[in-house]
C-alpha cells in the first residue's frame, strides 16, 4: 500500500509563501540587477491584502537566505552577485552526488543513469538517484532533502521544462554546484550538457530536402515547454532557409502534453494534404503519428516520409512494421559528461560555466526513401 504525506497550511502561512513566492519571481526576472528595489511591505499588503506581519516574515526569510538587503527607511533590494552560499561548501566534502530525473520510463533516460553511474564509480564517487515522476513539487522536496544529507552537488533532469524550481533558483545564486542535463535554463549562469537539438532538426530537415521533399512539417510538444523543443524548431527552419526553401507556419503542430495528439495529428494531415515529409518528437506521439497515417491509408515513405527525434525503436517493434530513420540522442555521453562537469564545479568552484552540447547521429531506417 502506497501512503501519501498531506502537508496542513495554515491561512496566514499559505499568504506569506504567496508573497514569497511572488517575491522570488521578482529577483529572477531581475537577478542581474544588482540593488533592484523589490517593491514594499505596504505595497506587498495592499497587493495581497494581508497584514504587514506576512509581508514582513515573507522579506525577512529572503534576507535570512541572503538574497536581499533592507536599508532603513529606503526598502528591500536584491543583493548583488556572488552572494554568499546557502551553506558553506565544507560540510558536502565527504557527501555524496545526487541525479535527479522526471522518469526512469524510457531507454534515453537510462542510459544518462549508465553514463552517470559510469563516471562516478571510476573515479570511486558515490551517487543517489531520485525519480520526481516529473513533478515540480516531487523535485523541490528531492533538492531540499538531499540538501539535508550533505550533497555535494546536484545533476537534474528539470521537471516541467522551464517552469523554474524555485529552489533550484536560489542554489543557483549561490554558487552550488548544479549541472542541467539536456535542458538550458534560459537567463541563469548554470552549467548544462545538451544534445546540439539545433545541428539536429537541422540534419533530419536538410536530409528530406536533399531526397526532394519541399512540404515537411515538423511535430512538437509545446514551444515553450523546454529550450531543446526550441532548438529543434530553429534548427528545422534553418535548414528551408539554407536551401532557398519558404518557411510555412501552417506545417508546424505544436502539442500539449494533456492533447488528444491523434485528433490534433490527423486534423493536422487532413489541412495539410500537401505534406510529403514529417519531421517529429518520437515516443507516444510517433506512434500516434505512424497509426493515424494508416488510418488515412497514407504510405510511409513512398507518399510520405518519417523521421522521429530520439529513437524509441525498441518501444516500438511490436507496432511499427519498420525500423523508422531517427536521430539518436548519445544520452550515455550526455550522462558521463555532466558528471565530468560537476565533479569539475566541486573541485573548482571558481570554474567558468561550461555549456557543452553533444552531436545527435542520424540513423537511416525504412520510413525515408533511398
Amino acid at each position: 500500500m502506497q501512503h501519501r504525506i498531506i502537508y496542513k497550511m495554515e491561512k496566514n502561512q499559505y499568504l506569506y509563501q504567496q508573497i514569497r513566492d511572488y517575491l522570488l519571481d521578482i529577483i529572477a526576472l531581475k537577478h542581474n540587477a544588482a540593488d533592484y528595489r523589490l517593491p514594499s511591505e505596504n505595497q506587498l499588503c495592499a497587493k495581497f491584502g494581508v497584514s504587514r506581519i506576512s509581508a514582513k516574515n515573507a522579506i525577512a526569510r529572503l534576507q535570512q537566505e541572503n538574497l536581499v538587503y533592507r536599508i532603513r527607511g529606503k526598502g528591500t533590494f536584491i543583493r548583488g552577485l556572488p552572494i554568499t552560499a546557502l551553506k558553506p561548501h565544507a560540510p558536502f566534502k565527504n557527501g555524496i552526488f545526487c541525479l535527479v530525473l522526471p522518469n526512469l520510463s524510457s531507454p534515453f533516460i537510462l542510459d544518462i543513469i549508465e553514463g552517470c553511474q559510469d563516471f562516478f564509480i571510476k573515479n570511486n564517487e558515490q551517487i543517489f538517484i531520485i525519480c520526481t515522476q516529473n513533478k515540480q513539487s516531487l523535485e523541490i522536496q528531492a533538492v531540499q532533502h538531499m540538501l539535508e544529507k550533505n550533497v555535494r552537488g546536484f545533476i537534474i533532469f528539470p521537471a516541467n521544462g522551464e517552469q523554474y524550481n524555485k529552489e533550484l533558483f536560489k542554489l543557483v545564486l549561490n554558487g552550488f554546484p548544479i549541472v542541467f542535463i539536456d535542458r538550458v535554463l534560459t537567463g541563469f549562469d548554470i552549467s548544462s550538457v545538451s544534445t546540439d537539438h539545433v545541428a539536429s532538426a537541422f540534419t533530419a530537415t536538410n536530409y528530406l530536402i536533399s531526397k526532394g521533399k519541399k512540404n515537411i512539417g515538423i511535430i512538437l510538444s509545446s514551444p515553450t515547454n523546454t529550450s531543446s523543443l526550441n532548438d529543434r524548431l530553429m534548427g528545422y527552419e534553418k535548414a528551408f532557409i539554407m536551401n532557398d526553401l519558404p518557411i510555412k507556419i501552417n506545417e508546424r503542430l505544436f502539442l500539449d502534453r494533456d492533447e488528444d495528439f491523434k485528433s490534433r495529428i490527423r486534423e493536422f494531415l487532413q489541412t495539410n494534404p500537401q505534406l510529403d515529409a514529417i519531421v517529429s518528437i518520437g515516443d507516444k506521439i510517433g506512434l500516434d503519428l505512424y497509426r493515424t497515417l494508416e488510418e488515412l491509408r497514407l504510405q510511409v515513405p513512398s507518399e510520405l516520409s518519417l523521421i522521429f527525434f530520439d529513437n524509441e525503436y525498441e518501444t516500438f517493434k511490436d507496432f511499427l512494421p519498420f525500423f523508422p530513420t531517427v536521430i539518436v540522442q548519445q544520452a550515455y555521453q550526455l550522462g558521463h559528461e555532466a558528471a565530468r562537469v560537476l565533479v569539475s564545479l566541486v573541485g573548482n568552484p571558481e570554474a567558468d560555466i561550461t555549456r557543452m552540447l553533444i552531436p545527435s547521429k542520424l540513423v537511416l531506417g525504412q520510413s525515408t526513401e533511398g
